[in-house]
C-alpha cells in the first residue's frame, strides 16, 4: 500500500514538473522576464530558460523509470526548494506584487506565503516518496495509483491555486 502511495506521489510530481516545463517551453519570453524579476533584474538568456524547462522535463521522464525514480524525486525536491527560496526571498523584500509563474502566464497569482507553504508540502511529499519508491507496477496498480493518489494530489494542487487566486482577488476587492 505504501508503495502505491509513493507511486501516486511520483506521478503527481511528474505531472507538476511536466506542466511547469510545458509552460516554460511555450512562453520562454515570459519566463525570461519573470526570472529576471526574481534575480533582481539580472538578464537571463532565453537558452537558459529553455535549459530550465528541459531540466524539468528530464526530471519528469526520470521519475517514470524505476531505476532513476528516487534520484528524480530528490532532484524535484531540490528544484521546488529553489523555487520556494526565491519566492520567500522576494516576500521578505516586500515584493508581493510579483506574479509567481506557477501556472503559466495566463494565471494572475501573485507571490504569497501560501505559495511557499504549498511548495514546502510538495517537497515533503517528494521526500516521503523517495525511500518508498517501488519498481515497475502492473497496469491495474499503475492506473489505481495514478487516478486515486496522483489524481487526488493534482486536484488538491489545482484547488489550492484557485483558492490562493480567489483570496488575492478578494483582498484587492476585484
Amino acid at each position: 500500500m505504501l508503495d502505491m502511495l509513493a507511486y501516486g506521489i511520483t506521478l503527481f510530481t511528474a505531472w507538476l514538473l511536466g506542466v511547469s516545463s510545458w509552460h516554460k517551453f511555450k512562453n520562454l519570453g515570459f519566463y525570461r522576464s519573470l526570472v529576471a524579476a526574481y534575480l533582481g533584474g539580472l538578464q537571463v538568456p532565453v537558452p537558459m530558460i529553455a535549459a530550465l524547462a528541459a531540466a524539468e522535463a528530464l526530471l519528469t521522464a526520470l521519475m517514470l523509470l524505476p531505476a532513476s525514480r528516487a534520484l528524480a524525486l530528490a532532484g524535484a525536491a531540490g528544484l521546488l526548494l529553489a523555487y520556494a527560496l526565491l519566492m520567500g526571498s522576494k516576500l521578505l523584500q516586500g515584493r508581493r506584487d510579483m506574479r509567481c509563474g506557477c501556472a503559466g502566464p495566463a494565471a494572475d497569482v501573485l507571490l504569497s506565503p501560501a505559495l511557499v507553504v504549498r511548495n514546502l508540502v510538495c517537497i515533503a511529499l517528494c521526500l516521503v516518496a523517495i525511500p518508498l519508491t517501488p519498481g515497475p507496477f502492473g497496469v491495474i496498480a499503475t492506473l489505481t495509483a495514478a487516478t486515486v493518489v496522483g489524481g487526488f494530489l493534482a486536484l488538491l494542487y489545482l484547488c489550492s491555486e484557485q483558492l490562493i487566486s480567489n483570496a488575492q482577488r478578494m483582498t484587492k476587492g476585484v
